[in-house]
């Protein structure tokens, strides 16, 4: 039977304990104890602190759980394979491949097609069998259950049988297996008392295993009492089995009073009352301006300052607990000068040997895209020279062979290593068995050419040596991690898959696989995650990242257990939620207090590095109420030095960085000799490019919103990475818009609409969607379901448009109708009106600036309606929302008012005009735009109309703003939008100084 005690002090007196609970018996001869803990650091911790207190411990063994279960089955079931986290997934992956193909997973199968699915799936098994639910147990409550967790329960029980039938285990499993085998276990039964230190729960397994193990041995688990009589608390149970009495241990007394003691023992106490103590320093706040990273600056230089002061104080007595990415942390610290001693851990994948190891897969997937292949060849050894930028890249195979053996038939050495490297690519099928990949994989990892260029050399100084000795590790260690997952796959092996599945599967292996990083390994400050502090003590404890978001952190609630509705309440209630996860936040802020002997520092950020305001944790808000004079001895964290140290600098970098500095000066002082020279050359260069052809209006608007990005656009013609779109892009479906109202009105040229005929139109209408609006195929349903709902929205909204129509030919009596569709100028000639004309619209500039060329401009204008007596209207289609006409008036849009010059220029020169409009689509409106009052008598009225005389000057401003763009562009003005002027989404933020705007003349370069 299980034992249970409960101390009060437990963390904070470990040694006191123990010679209380074991007295001379810990010391006894021949003993043979065994002692459980939660985490690592605690273990380590308490490893220490007994060993110091109590000599050698003879046969004793600190054990994690997962050591206990390996004790055990190492001796039960030797040859059990391991299932690690990463090839656990692409058991799942593969098993769901085997299950689709036979049509059993018709839902996961159409929902995603990724392999991290398999990933997240994995985790969704394990936390079933930790709170107990077998796989058969699951089939029966997911049987009312949603399709999706219908299938979930079938991949669980395909993947439980996988195990069993190849002796594999996952982490639960073999808890599992060794509470059947504990009986059986020698090294248990030679064991005189199970000692379980400081857990604060367990899973239903861990309960089941040290049930069992209690028939074997007496097992004895001592509970941490402190947070007794705390609210929101919760205190560690040993749950499902009948227990012996309980034992309580008060804590030895004699505490001092202050602040921090007083504070340890009221925090989230019932009935409470505040600290009355005038504060010390036993416990201080900080709050940061500028980010976390500043905040981290801050500590490391008040950590220096307090070892400095107190003499007595060592870099191990002090613990930095945080919940922001340890390896940063790691790194200000360490760049302060700091010693540091943390345990951090990295994905595999993000290692630059997982990176070649993927490689070659990465070229056959972008079909031998010029990128990856030269990162291909460069992996291989081959020099990147001037050669490859000097040919348009092949898109095939056997086009980069030829070109390459063209390129180096001179260099034949450099040739025999290409043709190596490019049939190790050849030997890459488009389909095969898992096991060739795997194979051709070890083959690619192990080639001499890949060594050589990823490993550095024998011969090598200190710091680099170091760099071998990693790099030589991760490779052995993926070489091993290939090997193992073929020999858990066994039969799965030899599954056909694609080389794009294979690719995406490996990828995460990799990713899934953590490694630890090396780090310093001088004793000094210990740096942990919130996680990890309890049970351990410091001198000064430092908390930094008191921010909700940070701490306490609640992770969204994603997995599709919690995601899909289950009828049963069973499955619901034994999955933790929210709330446990708070309440485990919760916890790890007491024991963080707790862990404080003598000095407390809390940290948190009042702005974030954008300067934007970010709120503190609602643990500090419990503290102030505890303790208000805590706000009294609250600092401003400020640093002026930087938190990382830039590595040393050759001197011949120092000098070309010079060089740049002062060549930027002289060009922002107009001191460059060569200055003039350079500006002739390119205005020469401009005025080739954009007086040779007809310019769009468009373009003058382009430049008009931001030069810079008309720079980008036009100039420079870079081209953004496109995120893909599942539905439709916008843009898309503006073209789509445009041609079916082109063909509609074509059909109906001349004529007004009649509600008579508005069901006759909307078949034509829908006719047209049909036509030109695709929704996929339907063997992809999802994707198909998902498209023809996007068509039926746009029906929709022509619908609309149709109907407005209508409601407008009968309020004008039908006085207005289509004449022109796609009314080109300037050379326009594909989809366009019969009527388009190649003359462009030229504006020419005054008297006063004759240097200026005529602007000769393009265009294409979606619509013209005209009426009896030859007035006309222009449109142009909008398929968000329309501009407003402050814009028109300032000049920064350009197109109704060019469009207006263009038409009764070169189309209508006998026509009065009555206005311009964008015809919004979704709002079906057409009155947001430019009109003319005194022409406003066919049964509308227009709010913001324009009189003669505006109607007169808004043109004239548009010509002179048209005119001057053209200028700016000719003299090479590429400057950037004023602050506070840039659009919500520009394609060329990332390489954008907009910051930096108007600052051109400062005696100082970037």
């Amino acid at each position: 039977m299980v034992k249970i005690i409960r101390h009060e002090a437990l963390y904070q007196d470990p040694i006191g304990f123990l010679q209380t609970f074991l007295r001379d018996q810990a010391t006894k001869a021949g003993r043979r104890l065994a002692f459980l803990f939660p985490t690592q650091t605690v273990l380590e911790y308490w490893e220490e602190q007994l060993l110091l207190a109590f000599g050698s411990w003879g046969g004793a063994r600190f054990l994690l759980f997962d050591g206990l279960v390996r004790a055990i089955l190492e001796e039960t079931r030797p040859q059990l394979g391991d299932l690690s986290a990463g090839k656990g997934a692409l058991l799942l992956g593969l098993l769901a491949e085997e299950l689709s193909a036979a049509g059993q997973l018709p839902y996961l199968n159409t929902a995603v097609s990724l392999t991290p699915l398999y990933t997240s799936l994995r985790e969704e098994i394990l936390l079933l069998k930790r709170v107990g639910i077998e796989a058969r147990d699951f089939t029966e409550l997911a049987a009312e259950g949603s399709v999706a967790l219908q299938e979930l329960a079938l991949l669980y029980s395909r993947y439980q049988q996988f195990m069993e039938e190849h002796h594999l285990a996952d982490a639960e499993e073999k808890i599992r297996l060794a509470t059947i085998d504990a009986p059986q276990s020698t090294w248990l039964q030679q064991l005189d008392h199970l000692l379980v230190l400081g857990f604060t729960d367990f899973t239903r397994q861990q309960t089941d295993l040290l049930q069992t193990i209690s028939t074997i041995v007496p097992v004895t688990l001592i509970f941490d009492h402190s947070m007794a009589g705390r609210q929101g608390l919760v205190l560690p149970e040993f749950i499902g089995y009948e227990a012996s009495a309980e034992k309580v241990l008060p804590a030895p007394a004699g505490r001092s009073d202050c602040c921090l003691n007083v504070l340890q023992d009221t925090l989230w106490r019932v009935n409470s009352v505040p600290i009355s103590l005038e504060p010390d320093a036993s416990i201080r706040l900080s709050k940061a301006k500028g980010g976390w990273r500043k905040e981290v600056a801050y500590l490391a230089e008040e950590i220096k300052r307090l070892l400095k002061t107190n003499p007595d104080l060592s870099p191990e007595q002090i613990g930095l607990v945080t919940p922001y990415p340890l390896t940063e942390v790691y790194q200000i610290l360490t760049d302060s000068g700091l010693p540091v001693t943390v345990k951090v851990s990295t994905p595999l994948g993000a290692e630059p040997v997982a990176q070649a190891l993927l490689q070659p897969y990465k070229v056959i997937l972008t079909d031998f895209s010029w990128t990856e292949m030269i990162n291909y060849l460069r992996l291989g050894g081959i020099p990147i020279g001037q050669t490859f930028f000097s040919f348009v890249p092949p898109v095939t195979f056997s086009g980069w062979q030829a070109q390459l053996r063209a390129c180096f038939e001179q260099q034949p050495e450099v040739s025999a290593q290409i043709t190596t490297l490019l049939e190790l690519l050849g030997q890459i099928p488009a389909e095969g068995t898992f096991e060739e990949y795997l194979t051709f994989c070890e083959q690619w990892l192990n080639h001499p050419l890949l060594k050589r260029r990823i490993l550095p050399a024998r011969v090598t100084p200190e710091p680099y040596r170091q760099v071998r000795y990693w790099q030589t590790a991760l490779l052995s260690k993926i070489n091993r991690l290939l090997n193992e997952t073929h020999a858990s796959l066994l039969r799965l092996a030899r599954q056909k898959i694609t080389v794009q599945q294979f690719y995406l599967m490996l990828q995460s292996l990799l990713e899934t696989e953590r490694i630890p990083l090396p780090t310093s390994w001088e004793n000094g400050i210990r740096l942990l995650a919130p996680a990890e502090v309890r049970g351990v003590n410091f001198k000064v404890t430092v908390f930094a990242g008191l921010n909700e978001g940070f701490f306490p952190r609640i992770d969204p609630e994603g997995s599709l257990l919690r995601g899909e509705v289950i009828k049963r309440p069973t499955l619901a209630l034994s999955l933790p939620n929210n709330l446990d996860k708070l309440a485990m936040e919760r916890l790890l802020f007491f024991y963080l207090i707790q862990s404080a002997q003598e000095h407390l520092l809390l940290s948190y950020c009042e702005t974030d590095q954008e300067g934007e305001p970010v709120n503190p944790s609602s643990f500090l808000e419990d503290l102030l109420t505890i303790y208000p004079g805590l706000k009294e001895c609250t600092t401003v964290a400020e640093t002026g030095e930087p938190f990382i140290k830039l590595p040393p600098v050759s001197a011949e970098l120092r000098n070309e960085i010079a060089d740049k500095i002062a060549a930027e000066r002289a060009r922002r002082l107009g001191k460059n000799p060569e200055n003039r020279e350079s500006r002739e050359n390119k205005l020469a260069f401009l005025k080739a490019k954009f007086t040779a052809q007809p310019l769009s209006v468009s373009a003058l608007e382009e430049y008009a919103a931001c030069p810079f990005s008309f720079f980008c656009r036009r100039i420079l013609k870079l081209e953004s990475m496109e995120e893909p779109e599942f539905l439709p892009s916008r843009l898309l479906e503006g073209d789509r818009y445009h041609t079916i109202l082109r063909l509609f009105f074509g059909r109906h040229r001349g004529e007004a609409l009649s509600r008579r005929l508005l069901p006759q139109y909307l078949e034509e209408i829908r006719a047209l969607v049909a036509e030109h609006y695709s929704i996929g195929d339907e063997s992809v349903p999802l994707y198909h379901n998902f498209l023809k709902l996007a068509r039926e929205n746009f029906y929709l909204c022509l619908e609309k448009v149709l109907t407005e129509e209508v409601a407008w030919a009968e309020k004008t009596a039908g006085c207005f109708t289509a004449k022109y569709l796609e009314l080109g100028f300037g050379g326009i000639k594909q989809e366009a009106d019969p009527a388009s004309i190649a003359q462009p619209l030229v504006l020419t500039a005054g008297e006063s600036q004759r240097e200026i060329p005529p602007l000769r401009l393009w265009g294409k204008i979606d619509r013209v309606d005209i009426d009896r007596e030859g007035r006309f209207i222009i449109y142009d289609y909008k398929s968000g929302n329309p501009p407003q006409q402050k814009a028109i008036k300032e000049g920064k849009l350009l197109q109704l008012p060019l469009y207006l010059l263009a038409v009764g220029r070169l189309f209508l020169p006998t026509a009065e005009p009555v206005g311009a409009a964008y015809y919004s689509l979704k709002q079906a409106d057409r009155r947001r735009g430019i009109w003319r009052k005194e022409t406003l008598n066919f049964g509308f009225t227009i709010r913001g109309a324009l009189a003669d005389p505006d109607w007169e000057q808004l043109l004239e401003h548009s010509i002179d703003k048209a005119l001057s763009y053209y200028r700016g562009i000719l003299e090479g003005d590429f400057s950037f939008a004023p602050p506070g002027e840039c659009k919500s989404y520009c394609e060329f933020r990332t390489i954008c100084r907009h910051a930096w705007w108007g600052r051109e003349d400062e005696n100082e370069a970037e």
